[in-house]
C-alpha cells in the first residue's frame, strides 16, 4: 500500500520548489493526489496590531500584506505549474497535482487538508521554524499525528539507500510503518542503532533482526543493521547516515515528551537542522 493523499506546505520558500517536485514524483510513482496548500501570513492579528497607530498607517499596511499575500501565492503556481509540466501531471488522472483554495488565515487550509493526508511534504526552512512559520511542523506531527517528509535536495528518492534510525520506540514504529512505502524503493536500507540510548527501550522492542524481518516481509530489497557510538545520539546518527551516502534518513521524532523536547530539542532537533540535503522522514 502506498500513498494516497499527499499534502505539500509551500510557505513562500526558496524550497518549496524542492518540496513540489518530490511530491509529484511520489505522485506519479504511487498514482496518487498531490495538494498543495500556500501557509499564508495571518493578516487579521497583525491588524488589530497595527491598528493602534493610525487608520491611514494601517490602511498602507494592509495594502502592502495584501499585495505580499498575492505575490507568496502567484509564486506558488508557477512552482507548481512547472512542477507538474516537468513530471507530467495535472488536474485529472490517476496522478494529479492542484493547488487547495487560499484560506483565511495561517492555519486553517493546512487544517483542513491534514485529516485525510497521508503524507506532508515540506521543505526544511519552514520545518526548523524559520521566519512565521513556527509551529507548520508541530501541528502536523503532534496535532494531526501525520508523518512528514522534509525534501532534500534530489527530486527523487528511488533506488537510493535509505537508513532508519532504530531504537524500538513507539515513534520510531509509526516512522517506520509510514515510511514503508519510501523504504521499499530504496536499494537498501541501513538499520542504525545508538548503543547509549537503547536502555530507555524494555524487552527486545529495539532487536535490529526484528526490524529487518519486519521490512523485509514488506517488500523492502535489502537490510543491513549498524551500531552507532559518540556522546549525542543526533549528530552520530548523522554521521553514520551521512558515510552511508544514504538519501532518505528516517526517524521518530519527540520521542521525549517534555513539551515536544523543550520545543524541538534531544535529537529531533539536530536532524531538523542537518545541512546534508538529505529527505528526512519523520513521524510522532
Amino acid at each position: 500500500m502506498g500513498y494516497a493523499s499527499i499534502l505539500v506546505a509551500a510557505t513562500g520558500a526558496a524550497d518549496d520548489a524542492a518540496a513540489v517536485s518530490v511530491a509529484c514524483d511520489l505522485a506519479t510513482r504511487h498514482q496518487a493526489s498531490a495538494t498543495v496548500v500556500v501557509v499564508l501570513p495571518q493578516m487579521a492579528e497583525a491588524m488589530a496590531a497595527l491598528s493602534v497607530t493610525g487608520a491611514r498607517y494601517a490602511r498602507e499596511a494592509w495594502r502592502g500584506m495584501a499585495d505580499s499575500r498575492d505575490r507568496l501565492l502567484d509564486d506558488a503556481r508557477a512552482v507548481v505549474v512547472e512542477a507538474a509540466r516537468r513530471h507530467g501531471l495535472g488536474a485529472e488522472g490517476a496522478s494529479t497535482i492542484v493547488m487547495a483554495p487560499p484560506a483565511d488565515d495561517a492555519w486553517h487550509g493546512l487544517q483542513r487538508e491534514l485529516p485525510l493526508s497521508d503524507l506532508v511534504v515540506v521543505g526544511h526552512s519552514a520545518a526548523r521554524g524559520e521566519g512565521p512559520w513556527t509551529g507548520l511542523l508541530a501541528e502536523a506531527l503532534m496535532a494531526a499525528r501525520a508523518p512528514v517528509l522534509l525534501a532534500g535536495e534530489s527530486d527523487r528518492l528511488a533506488d537510493a539507500p535509505a537508513a532508519v534510525a532504530w531504537d524500538g520506540s513507539p515513534e520510531a514504529g509509526r516512522a517506520v510503518r509510514a515510511a514503508v512505502p519510501l523504504l521499499k524503493d530504496a536499494s537498501i536500507v541501513a538499520i542504525l542503532q545508538h548503543t547509549g540510548e537503547l536502555h530507555a527501550t524494555a524487552g527486545s522492542a529495539a532487536d535490529p533482526a526484528r526490524l529487518s524481518r519486519y521490512l523485509k516481509a514488506r517488500g523492502v530489497k535489502e537490510t543491513t543493521v549498524q551500531a552507532v557510538c559518540g556522546a549525542r545520539p543526533g549528530p552520530a546518527l548523522l554521521g553514520a547516515a551521512r558515510n552511508l551516502d544514504v538519501v532518505l534518513f528516517v526517524a521518530g521524532a519527540f520521542g521525549h515528551a517534555r513539551l515536544a523536547e523543550s520545543v524541538f530539542g534531544g535529537a529531533t532537533r539536530t536532524f531538523l537542522r542537518a545541512e546534508e540535503g538529505l529527505h528526512l522522514f519523520l513521524s510522532h
